[in-house]
């Protein structure tokens, strides 16, 4: 898109699109001699990649109290960015890891109706039980096969255990083993609470070459 302004004794906006189709709308603000003008671009016509996405949410009993709405709350959010051409799976985990009820086994394909169970399943989550990470993570990792997908994996957790080293190795020698198959995946850590166990969740993030996010008392758990 090109513009040009000119200023006379009047203004004029001039603007020339490449592509296919555009539009704009033009009208007064209620002000006297001005406008606002609503401009929108040709649609884009490149072809969005699938995804493979494992949620893994924390529901042990250090998560209790604001860090489980906050978590769920960011899990949903995750689940609401998923488009039709996804595929999914939902993991929650304390010292035994469940499901949501109505989805396929593995990965889910992302229909409205699959999304909507697990945003059901994740608003009945409450904190319970100790903290067993390295079963469900394993497992998590062990869904994303696909190498014609973009794979992901996003883990929310205040990370309250006592085996990060033991849970780091174990997704870096995933990572590893990815990468020499040509199975890339990419790992994301979501810190919920004051005192983060921010080693395992930037370890994992590291490995997993993605990012870690954090949200504390009063912070808007979104996850972008």
């Amino acid at each position: 898109m090109v513009g040009e302004y000119e200023r006379a004794r009047a203004s004029v906006l001039r603007l020339a699109y490449a592509g296919h189709g555009s539009s704009g709308v033009c009208v007064p603000d209620g002000q006297e001699g001005t406008y606002q003008l609503t401009v929108l671009p040709p649609g884009t016509t490149t072809a969005v990649r699938p995804r493979d996405v494992v949620l893994l949410l924390d529901r042990s009993g250090s998560m209790d109290g604001w860090k489980m709405v906050a978590a769920r709350r960011a899990a949903a959010r995750i689940v609401d960015t998923l488009t039709a051409v996804d595929r999914f799976a939902v993991l929650t985990f304390d010292n035994s890891v469940e499901r949501p009820t109505g989805l396929p086994a593995g990965l889910a394909p992302a229909t409205d109706r699959h999304r909507y169970r697990a945003v059901e399943h994740l608003a009945r989550v409450e904190a319970r039980g100790g903290t067993e990470m390295l079963k469900p993570l394993t497992e998590a990792l062990g869904l994303l096969t696909d190498a014609g997908r973009d794979r992901v994996l996003v883990l929310v957790t205040d990370g309250q255990v006592g085996n990060e080293d033991q849970i780091l190795s174990t997704s870096e020698q995933f990572v590893r083993a990815f990468e020499r198959s040509g199975r890339r995946a990419r790992v994301f850590g979501y810190g919920v609470g004051s005192s983060v166990n921010r080693y395992l969740i930037d370890g994992l993030s590291r490995a997993g070459k993605g990012l870690s996010v954090y949200a504390g008392p009063r912070e808007d758990p979104a996850l972008t």
